[in-house]
């Protein structure tokens, strides 16, 4: 599965949170897909340390991804 022809539809708020040595889906990739993203909301966070779900940040990336939507469901 890509997101070939896919990621150029996104328009809504878009937050990408990635681990940058996850083995399952490339640091490259992501950044294609944010870059290709046409939303003009959009925040990429890369963790040089984290892991395939960043569980390894999990205060850092809940607290984030609480505060994202806070932020725009007010």
């Amino acid at each position: 599965m890509t997101m070939e022809g896919h990621a150029s539809k996104i328009v809504c708020s878009l937050l990408v949170n990635h681990g940058m040595p996850d083995p399952l889906f490339s640091a490259g990739g992501v950044e294609k897909i944010y870059n290709e993203a046409r939303s003009t909301d959009k925040t990429l966070k890369l963790w040089k340390d984290g892991n395939h779900c960043v569980t390894n940040h999990a205060t850092e990336t809940i607290t984030m991804f609480a505060d994202f939507f806070m932020d725009r469901l007010k």
